[in-house]
């Protein structure tokens, strides 16, 4: 756990947090708004201490001014995240539509009490496989908050494409990550679905990969072992 993380606050305090992020992109996109989605463990459980609050979007053709407005709008100095941080990503709707990767978002913009505040409007500065394998997730667990379910938004992901974004994935946590008990879970998240089809929590994964003998130590030899890149 993060010792900077902030105690879980009530659920009614991260609703209220959630629809006011929410309520800022239908002011600043009005009726070009095709949808906003709570993704994450928010949406689907093992919401913890260290969790961030993971809201997408998704807008017909928004103007750079507009994105920048919105910036303005649910930066964490302009309203506070109540979790951990804040992660936001803005799409325009045609991007999801096709979804092949690397995804070309818009906007994604993170702060908050224990996150760094960083603000990118560039695709290429973050690793591709982050937004393609939270699509992929997305798709089977999201909360619609406004507009369109994201499985009708977006269109589906190509299964040889989340196996390449799982091993990107572990490619870039040995390099990033390596220790660190995100490498972990985020293994177990990938194992699991290799081998069940299913998405969950970070928890869950865990619980299966225990369930299925696997110690937290094997879980990444084990995802290594599956042969993702033939």
């Amino acid at each position: 756990m993060n010792p900077d993380s902030p105690p879980i606050p009530e659920r009614d305090t991260l609703d209220r947090y959630v629809d006011r992020v929410a309520s800022a992109v239908c002011d600043v996109f009005g009726d070009r708004v095709v949808g906003v989605w709570l993704l994450g463990s928010l949406a689907y459980g093992g919401f913890g201490p260290a969790s961030d609050v993971d809201i997408q979007a998704a807008v017909v053709d928004p103007t750079d001014e507009e994105i920048a407005h919105l910036v303005e709008r649910i930066n964490h100095r302009a309203l506070p995240c109540p979790a951990a941080g804040l992660e936001f990503v803005l799409y325009n709707v045609e991007t999801l539509r096709d979804p092949t990767p690397p995804l070309q978002w818009l906007l994604n913009l993170n702060g908050g009490p224990a996150r760094e505040e960083k603000t990118s409007t560039e695709p290429t500065s973050e690793s591709w496989h982050w937004f393609y394998l939270d699509l992929a997730i997305g798709r089977e667990t999201a909360t619609t908050l406004i507009g369109q379910d994201l499985r009708d938004a977006a269109g589906p992901v190509d299964p040889l494409d989340v196996r390449a974004a799982i091993a990107t994935s572990l490619r870039w946590h040995e390099s990033e990550d390596a220790g660190a008990f995100n490498q972990t879970v985020n293994a177990a998240r990938g194992l699991r679905y290799l081998r069940t089809g299913l998405w969950g929590s970070k928890p869950d994964a865990l619980l299966w990969a225990a369930s299925q003998g696997y110690s937290e130590s094997d879980v990444i030899a084990e995802l290594a072992s599956e042969g993702l890149w033939t």
